[in-house]
């Protein structure tokens, strides 16, 4: 397992970027103290987990934000008793 790991990242060529998950906000995909392995992409679809930097207006401690993408151009996303 540990090669087929290696020789991906080796495939890779050094874009690849680590981030450690410091809340639950993911909760059950990322837990608290996971890590993820981000590769820079042009395109995002629905349900893909993004990294981007946090702005500066936020007030939270990371400097990172990782979330998932709920709604593309033209969707209407909803909250419905708790639940989008």
């Amino acid at each position: 397992m540990w090669l087929i790991c290696w020789l991906l990242l080796a495939q890779l060529g050094g874009q690849e970027r680590s981030f450690y998950i410091p809340s639950g906000s993911m909760s059950p995909t990322l837990k608290p103290g996971d890590y993820v392995m981000v590769l820079p992409s042009p395109r995002y679809g629905l349900n893909d987990i993004i990294v981007c930097e946090r702005p500066q207006r936020l007030k939270v401690d990371s400097r990172i934000i990782i979330s998932r993408i709920v709604g593309l151009a033209g969707d209407v996303v909803e909250i419905r008793q708790h639940h989008l």
